[in-house]
């Protein structure tokens, strides 16, 4: 297919639109979370070795301070994750991931991996890695290349913090 004359940003949306149906009728109402909810316990589970703050998570999706604190209180009212206090300064609060953050985490993920193995299906993983270059050329293009650092996970290239200065 040439690509010339097609539309990026058509093409994205249609992507974007199609993944979210398909996610939506993999995975029972029941389990759903708000999607900032699903993002930031998935961050968390992937970066359970570091410590994480709110700050992290403000900056690290470009989302504003009482954002964070109205996300964070619910997931802690609904048992997904707590706040807890670093040795170093009692006065800082890490965020956890606590045990019904993790299930839960780990039941969505289980079916999102199915969902990304059926849009790898017939695609060589050379053509993969020509994709993901592609596209982190073209965020670097709209000035997303100090937003974070991509990282191996696995088979995958995935977002990850840029720094943990705390």
């Amino acid at each position: 297919m040439d690509g010339r004359n097609c539309n990026i940003g058509s093409i994205i949306k249609a992507l974007d639109s199609t993944i979210m149906k398909r996610t939506l009728e993999i995975i029972p109402e029941e389990e759903r979370l708000p999607i900032m909810q699903g993002w930031i316990i998935s961050y968390l589970h992937d970066n359970k070795d570091k410590d994480i703050f709110q700050k992290d998570i403000e900056k690290d999706f470009h989302i504003a301070r009482s954002t964070v604190t109205s996300l964070v209180k619910q997931m802690e009212k609904e048992g997904f994750i707590a706040r807890v206090s670093v040795e170093r300064d009692s006065r800082l609060k890490k965020l956890v991931l606590l045990e019904q953050g993790e299930d839960r985490c780990n039941l969505i993920e289980g079916r999102i991996n199915s969902l990304e193995e059926s849009m790898r299906e017939g695609i060589s993983q050379k053509d993969m890695n020509v994709f993901f270059s592609v596209v982190y050329r073209m965020l670097d293009n709209l000035g997303c290349s100090g937003c974070h650092y991509m990282k191996r996970k696995g088979d995958g290239i995935c977002f990850q913090s840029e720094s943990r200065n705390q």
